[in-house]
């Protein structure tokens, strides 16, 4: 059945994909998002999302070419065509109608990591009242903002989830909001850190991580749509996160 589908979507295909031999450039955000988006200044990007996209691109002769663009450069540059694509989640995009994205290729969950010697045992945002929270430089946490806004939560403002972490183990914080995947990946290359945090089990937001593109790929994201089904039901996309878990 899955390979009588697969013929059957590439008969679907519009043959200027089949035989692209184009690029697609492709943010993956200044220094990487490990482990969704990893920078390799001596090679070829890698991780979760750019993995993903390179093997459904290849198979139609696409070629990704990697960029590190300041986030807020990058909705303007894929509306100008200066850039093809960026990892994103809707909601972090106000004029979601300018773009075109692609069906969930991960969930991401905001999770609290404090100090394994005095853990924060987070259920909701009231659980942080009085707390110095780390949060990063940028980035938006709607269940929180209004405690932030009425100053019942404070917090601290850092660059990048190492630095939020870091500052836990110096107690310039009582916790931070970091990603899951990417706080774990954090710790396990760093001896220093690990067996330091505890992490919370119920997340504080939760995203559905996607590819926003610039609307002239939109037979290309019909393609990609699916081929990523295709790779959720062989296991082929589960495959590709186990390798960075």
């Amino acid at each position: 059945m899955k390979n009588a589908l697969a013929v059957l979507i590439f008969f679907l295909v519009p043959l200027q994909l089949v035989t692209a031999n184009e690029s697609i450039t492709l943010n993956i955000s200044e220094g990487g998002y490990p482990p969704y988006m990893i920078s390799n200044p001596t090679g070829k990007a890698s991780g979760i999302i750019v993995d993903v996209l390179e093997v459904i691109a290849n198979k139609y002769d696409y070629v990704i070419n990697s960029v590190e663009i300041p986030k807020n450069r990058v909705e303007s540059g894929i509306l100008a065509g200066t850039l093809d694509a960026s990892p994103s989640a809707k909601e972090w995009v106000s004029n979601q109608d300018d773009f075109i994205f692609s069906d969930v290729i991960v969930v991401v969950k905001d999770m609290l990591f404090s100090p394994s010697h005095t853990p924060i045992k987070y259920t909701q945002p009231s659980d942080l009242i009085g707390k110095l929270v780390g949060i990063n430089l940028g980035y938006f946490y709607p269940r929180l903002q209004p405690f932030f806004d009425n100053g019942k939560i404070r917090t601290t403002v850092a660059i990048g989830e190492v630095l939020m972490l870091k500052k836990i183990l110096k107690g310039h914080s009582q916790c931070a909001v970091v990603e899951e995947r990417v706080g774990k990946l954090i710790i396990k290359n760093d001896p220093s850190m690990q067996g330091k945090f505890y992490i919370s089990k119920k997340e504080i937001n939760s995203y559905e991580f996607r590819i926003m593109f610039n609307k002239k790929w939109q037979s290309f994201v019909s393609v990609f749509n699916q081929e990523l089904a295709i790779m959720k039901e062989n296991g082929n996309l589960l495959k590709i996160i186990m390798q960075y878990n």
